[in-house]
Formats: C-alpha cells, sequence, structure tokens
C-alpha cells in the first residue's frame, strides 16, 4: 500500500479477493488504514474499510494512534470524515478474529 504504484487500487482489491487480512500490520505496527491515511488515499480507505479493516485499531508502539487520529493530526479531512463514519457503524465480521 506504501507505494506510488498506479495499480496499487487493483492489488489491494486482489489481497482482499484472496484472504488478505485488512487489518494486518506492518512497520511501526501501522495497519494498511494507517498507510492509507500516510498516502491521502480515499479510495484505498473506502476499499479497506468496505473489506472489513477495524478504524478503531491503535498502532501498539509509538504513539500508539488510530489511523482516524493521524488523519486528523495531517488535516486529511475526507479520510478522517470516512473513518469517523466507519467507526459509527456497528462492526459485523462474522469470522474475524478479535485483535
Amino acid at each position: 500500500l506504501s507505494t506510488e504504484r498506479r495499480d496499487r487500487h487493483d492489488v489491494i482489491r486482489t489481497l482482499i479477493e484472496h484472504g488478505a487480512d485488512p487489518d494486518m500490520r506492518g512497520v511501526n505496527d501501522w495497519t494498511p488504514l494507517h498507510y492509507a491515511v500516510a498516502m491521502r488515499d480515499v479510495e484505498a480507505i473506502r476499499l479497506l474499510l468496505a473489506a472489513g479493516a477495524d478504524p478503531a485499531l491503535r498502532t501498539r508502539i509509538d504513539d500508539c494512534s488510530t489511523a482516524l487520529e493521524e488523519a486528523d493530526d495531517a488535516g486529511f479531512e475526507t479520510g478522517a470524515a470516512l473513518l469517523r463514519g466507519a467507526l459509527d457503524k456497528p462492526v459485523s465480521n462474522p469470522g474475524r478474529d478479535e485483535h
């Protein structure tokens, strides 16, 4: 996700279709939503949320922030609004492990 590839949204779709965890943590314990916020990538945020990514997950190191807090700190209003909206919806992901 942390790439400027033109096909990154297709890559995200393909990974999700093949069972990739939309909450998988990477460098600095960031989730894909954290990376999407850092890239200011609204479409990636939409794709990840539609796949069940949890916008309430905090990093477990450094500043222990959520993707929403990162979006707010960066002044990324569109991303913050999408994440805020997802937090307001009831979560229903049967079969997904808790984080």
